[in-house]
């Protein structure tokens, strides 16, 4: 049985999920941490979660970028095969 080359979307799910936990621990350490909160009321709350926000998403796009690639190489090259294959059948070839 021939594995698909299509990437299953599972792993970036996980890698997500663990992101955006650590992303959010962190969140949680500085709301209820009096020193750290303290230490970041220059900055605010709403600003921490957008910062927060981005680096998750930023360590999840070379994921993204990587399994769109590859999958849309495949979808690009299924039509080539297909000719291919029938141009075989027409000129004989098993």
């Amino acid at each position: 049985m021939q594995r698909s080359l299509f990437e299953s979307l599972k792993d970036l799910y996980k890698k997500a999920v663990i992101i955006v936990g650590a992303l959010g621990t962190v969140l949680m350490v500085f709301i209820f941490v009096p020193s750290l909160s303290e230490a970041t009321s220059p900055i605010g709350l709403p600003e921490i979660a957008t910062i927060c926000l981005s680096v998750g998403r930023l360590f999840l796009l070379s994921s993204i970028t990587r399994s769109a690639k590859i999958n849309y190489n495949a979808e690009d090259s299924m039509p080539h095969f297909i000719r291919d294959v029938t141009e075989a059948n027409k000129i004989g070839f098993s």
